[in-house]
């Protein structure tokens, strides 16, 4: 027989469709929801998220660097 648990969480939005998944064990529907939300926003799996960050004294030297990169 599986252990009981409790968990206590913390939010601003008690009718999110996350907290009703947890409470409801409905995970295939979560995992279902946040996929198609990130094939949307194209997060990973679908999309590559990476983070650049350029630095110089000038900040013209800085813009034509980043305007490179682009």
């Amino acid at each position: 027989m599986p252990k009981k648990s409790r968990i206590i969480i913390q939010t601003y939005n008690i009718n999110h469709y996350i907290l009703d998944s947890i409470v409801n064990n409905n995970f295939e529907f979560f995992y279902e929801t946040i996929l198609q939300e990130r094939q949307i926003s194209d997060y990973p799996p679908f999309g590559l998220i990476s983070k650049i960050l350029i630095m110089h004294p000038s900040i013209v030297k800085v813009q034509d660097i980043a305007n490179k990169i682009k």
